[in-house]
């Protein structure tokens, strides 16, 4: 009797800890699809463009002028929502970050390598189950077109981003 009732707890936990997950998931979908809206993202990114991480990080936008306006304000939100979910713990939340923040976005953001490859790191140490080549392959292209002090900084920031976002040390094969 007391093993059905252990695992009956268990599967309670573990469906309690998926549907939270996945309300994360749903909650970053809806936020995204808000911030990029046509008729919201003026509106998404005044109110949130003064957003700070837990670690005090602010997203840098730039100033969208020329060009297309519109892809800007998009990459503009893009970027303060993903980072928004970075730390929290969402691995989509934390590639499109760390892809922004090495590109760009379409010039919307200022970019940061040291952060960009921190964050690839972050990502690949935190074992997600969706980690993938392309994971390992973003982090090698990072690196190497990162100057010898860039890497250092972006080991070391990973290891204070892992501590922040995950509440614990990162492995020592990311040290």
């Amino acid at each position: 009797m007391n093993k059905f009732l252990v695992a009956g707890i268990a599967a309670c936990l573990w469906s309690a800890s998926a549907d939270a997950a996945q309300s994360l998931y749903e909650r970053y979908d809806h936020e995204r699809d808000v911030a990029i809206g046509e008729t919201t993202r003026a509106s998404y990114i005044e109110k949130n463009k003064g957003f700070k991480a837990k670690d005090g990080f602010q997203p840098r936008l730039t100033f969208c002028s020329g060009g297309d306006a519109a892809l800007c304000e998009i990459g503009q939100s893009e970027h303060i929502v993903s980072t928004k979910y970075a730390y929290r713990g969402l691995y989509n939340a934390q590639r499109n970050l760390a892809f922004c923040l090495g590109d760009g976005c379409n010039g919307s953001v200022v970019t940061d390598k040291s952060r960009s490859c921190a964050w690839r790191i972050v990502i690949l140490a935190s074992g997600h189950p969706d980690n993938d080549t392309s994971d390992v392959t973003n982090l090698k292209s990072c690196l190497e077109n990162s100057s010898s002090i860039e890497r250092t900084a972006a080991q070391t920031l990973a290891k204070k981003l892992f501590k922040t976002v995950y509440g614990k040390d990162i492995g020592s094969e990311w040290r």
